[in-house]
């Protein structure tokens, strides 16, 4: 069984992030305060929304690789552990090499070590392995200590930002930059994602339509839905007073906390936002309140070929740079959706279907190292040749 609204809220989230990176790269200066508003309203669909599905998808995909484990002669724990690893280490060279272009780019080798969405996503996998075994409240108590440090470390560290000192390079390796998907912020919202990803891969197994409609029900529905709602509600009143970098600078001031992001309003906020949205989503589907099929073959392209528009699009930083006003811009933005929709389709349909997918190469080079590792163990290379 897929989980459509996985996919959904998957594409939804990366073409958010196409428009979001659009609106930043094409729009004139002199409406950078609309292009702020915008990206704050919205943000909690962004980055936040494809690290928590990230997690999601990664238990899910845990939970299967110990069931083949278990059913299966040839294929053990070990395996699932190593290709596991080679997944996230791929994922991580390609992050890495995104970032020295970045760093090439801005003339500003910093930019190595900063915190682009792919970058958090390889090292929440990797630092994730040994707590995919332990129960979800454990992984539940693990994210509130991560936020909790985390707002403790930006407290301390915000005012050494930049400066040549310990202090300096702490908040440089944690939170360069602070507005992007720093580690201490987004791994609770991966790491959340596999609380809820269990939960899922128990509603996969279940055959019984009636049974599955009363677990996501009992399970999924009223928790999530009575706790998302919570935490927006309290996302919105909690006024924290913490030295957020972008407010001690000036920007983003006249915003409420919430709609800043790293602060903890925000987190809370965007956390309440994505149980609501995905569990309104999941119960649509499951109870095929509406036939989402065309709406969600819309998204799906995006979904599927989600790495590939990531690193793809930036081929259209220099297109209009700077040269479009808050009325022409959506002429030009929703015309590229368009053209990148029926492109990625058209492709799709195609026999050269898994040639663009990054997604794919990740997993089939696994596989071929996986298959070359163990060639060796079985044929060790003679030492005395």
């Amino acid at each position: 069984m897929r989980i459509k609204t996985i996919d959904t809220l998957r594409g939804l989230s990366m073409m958010w992030m196409f428009v979001g990176h659009l609106l930043g790269w094409w729009l004139m200066p002199e409406y950078s305060r609309i292009n702020s508003i915008i990206y704050a309203i919205v943000d909690a669909i962004g980055a936040s929304m494809f690290i928590f599905l990230s997690g999601m998808s990664t238990i899910i995909s845990y939970r299967n690789r110990c069931n083949k484990a278990a059913t299966l002669d040839d294929y053990s724990m070990k395996t699932a552990r190593n290709e596991y690893f080679i997944r996230a280490l791929l994922i991580l060279l390609i992050a890495l090499i995104y970032n020295t272009c970045v760093a090439i780019g801005t003339n500003d080798l910093t930019w190595i070590w900063s915190w682009f969405f792919l970058f958090t996503i390889a090292i929440s996998l990797l630092i994730s392995w040994p707590l995919l075994k332990t129960p979800i409240y454990f992984r539940i108590l693990i994210c509130a200590f991560v936020w909790s440090l985390h707002i403790y470390l930006l407290d301390l560290l915000t005012p050494f930002r930049g400066e040549e000192n310990l202090y300096g390079v702490l908040y440089h390796l944690f939170y360069h930059p602070i507005d992007l998907a720093p580690f201490f912020v987004f791994f609770p919202f991966f790491l959340i994602g596999t609380v809820i990803g269990d939960l899922i891969a128990e509603l996969i197994i279940k055959d019984n339509q009636i049974e599955r409609r009363i677990y996501i029900k009992n399970k999924l529905l009223v928790p999530s839905i009575i706790i998302g709602i919570g935490l927006i509600i309290f996302g919105i009143l909690l006024q924290f007073p913490d030295q957020h970098p972008l407010i001690v600078r000036g920007f983003l001031r006249e915003f409420p906390s919430f709609l800043v992001r790293s602060t903890l309003s925000w987190i809370i906020y965007t956390m309440g936002i994505m149980l609501t949205l995905f569990s309104f989503l999941l119960t649509i589907e499951v109870f095929e309140i509406i036939k989402t099929e065309k709406s969600y073959k819309f998204l799906f392209y995006f979904s599927y070929y989600s790495f590939t528009v990531y690193l793809a699009h930036n081929i259209m930083y220099f297109l209009f740079l700077k040269q479009l006003s808050i009325y022409n811009i959506w002429f030009f933005i929703i015309g590229s959706i368009i053209l990148w929709e029926f492109g990625l389709r058209a492709v799709y349909n195609s026999k050269w279907r898994n040639n663009i997918s990054i997604k794919f190469f990740i997993a089939k080079t696994s596989q071929k190292i996986l298959e070359n590792l163990a060639e060796k163990k079985k044929n060790p290379p003679n030492k005395n040749l």
